[in-house]
């Protein structure tokens, strides 16, 4: 399906909110008068309810409200050229729209007291950045290689990582790790950059429409730049004469707008896959029922209806796995997406001893990703079996590695906050206590991780000398 095709697709009414309503929204609050917008202005300090939500929609000046609407303007003119699941479009919109000021706010206030005051539209132009991936790599695996998986995410989110690192001026140290993982990604997915390179020369030799083709190239090229656009979000520079760019709200959006995205995603895989599973049953019940009136094949009918009950046993045992395997999935997610935003908090946190933590954590991370390279690399150099023994020990040294990145991340995030105690947003003593005991066991689920990093390390050990 062709970009021009999709973008045809979508209804007038999808377009009048997205590209007429909401720039209108953001003119008439811009507009309103100085004493009633200053309501809305975020002060981190001092929050209130309607600041929290509406200084995501209150502009500075006429230069900070345009940049905003263009950006926007672009990132959901590409949406509407790549997004084929309406629904999910929908669902992610809403969710960026009306949950991500809240959630953007909130963690403002909690890990970022000392900026100052917070406004504008860049969280949700964030937020629609980040589905924009999602949605991109959507596309790819619809209609250009249909094996591609989450690898070739992360290898995105490490590109970006990479500029955004030299933005911030991170250590060597950390630098080199990320190079290190960079070609990891780079190997896991040497096949599916293949294919799409393949494809992509070969749909540029059938195209017979130029308009069509210059149309597409275009569209390729926007993508590729708002794709990579996270270090444009949280430059070297953070200050615009007297203003400061609030890159810890950028950096939450662009992270809340791709896992959200996700998660939805995986929410109506499951549940489609539970509506078909039902339809199946009630068809095989509706031709059982057609058979039953044959009296000479009763035997065989109590057969398939005994057939069928294991079926419905199984399945149930199944829906449940995947149920598991589901929630899993959310949390591991859930708890990356807010690993990267603890991750950023220490990177621009004004503590300086934070800085010999990272020296040991960086080193210990650049062996055992040394280590994966190596492993994945003597495999290659191997016949069958042995071969197959040393890529499933680099497997193991995989997971540990990436168990031990998140483990650190969280012991370190979540040790200031369990315990030096701050009630920042006043509450009420059992929410506050309640709040403490959430953040102690984020932080036992670091030291989880730690030890599930050390049993897939010894795991990878043992496969790789059993090839030996």
């Amino acid at each position: 399906m062709s970009l021009l095709a999709i973008f045809k697709s979508w209804k007038k009414i999808d377009f009048f909110i997205f590209f007429i309503f909401v720039p209108a929204l953001l003119e008439f609050f811009y507009i309103l008068p100085e004493n009633i917008k200053n309501n809305f202005i975020l002060l981190p300090s001092n929050p209130t309810i309607i600041s929290i939500f509406f200084s995501n929609f209150v502009h500075q000046d006429l230069f900070h409200l345009l940049g905003n609407l263009v950006s926007y303007l672009f990132v959901i003119f590409l949406l509407f050229n790549f997004e084929v699941n309406k629904k999910l479009f929908y669902k992610t919109s809403i969710s960026i729209f009306l949950i991500l000021p809240f959630v953007s706010s909130f963690l403002i206030i909690y890990r970022f007291p000392y900026l100052p005051p917070s406004l504008g539209f860049s969280a949700i132009v964030a937020g629609f950045m980040g589905f924009l991936i999602f949605s991109a790599f959507r596309y790819i695996k619809n209609f250009y290689y249909t094996k591609s998986n989450y690898f070739l995410l992360y290898l995105i989110l490490i590109i970006n990582l990479i500029f955004v690192e030299r933005n911030l001026h991170a250590s060597f140290n950390f630098q080199i790790f990320t190079l290190i993982i960079l070609a990891i990604l780079l190997f896991l997915n040497r096949i599916t950059i293949k294919e799409i390179g393949k494809k992509f020369i070969q749909d540029i030799k059938d195209s017979r429409n130029f308009g069509v083709f210059l149309y597409n190239y275009v569209l390729l090229v926007l993508s590729i730049i708002f794709i990579f656009f996270l270090p444009n979000l949280i430059p070297s520079k953070i200050t615009v004469g007297n203003s400061i760019i609030n890159i810890a709200s950028h950096y939450i959006g662009y992270i809340f707008g791709l896992f959200i995205s996700i998660i939805i995603v995986n929410i109506e895989e499951l549940h489609s896959g539970k509506i078909k599973q039902k339809k199946m049953f009630k068809k095989i019940q509706s031709e059982l029922a057609v058979l039953s009136r044959d009296w000479t094949h009763e035997d065989l009918v109590k057969k398939i209806e005994q057939k069928i009950l294991e079926i419905k046993e199984h399945s149930a045992v199944s829906a449940i796995i995947e149920g598991i395997y589901f929630i899993r999935f959310i949390i591991i997610y859930l708890l990356i997406a807010f690993a990267f935003i603890q991750l950023l908090s220490l990177i621009i946190s004004p503590e300086d001893k934070i800085d010999l933590i990272f020296s040991y954590v960086e080193k210990s991370i650049i062996i055992i990703a040394t280590i994966v390279v190596l492993t994945f690399t003597y495999s290659l150099t191997l016949d069958y079996p042995k071969n197959k023994l040393v890529a499933k020990g680099g497997n193991y040294f995989l997971r540990s590695l990436l168990n031990y990145i998140i483990s650190m991340i969280f012991l370190i995030g979540f040790k200031e906050p369990l315990f030096t105690l701050s009630n920042v947003f006043n509450l009420p003593e059992l929410v506050f206590y309640f709040s403490i005991f959430v953040i102690f066991l984020c932080y036992l689920s670091g030291l989880v991780m730690l030890i599930l990093s050390a049993y897939f390390f010894a795991t990878g050990m043992h496969y790789l000398l059993k090839s030996l």
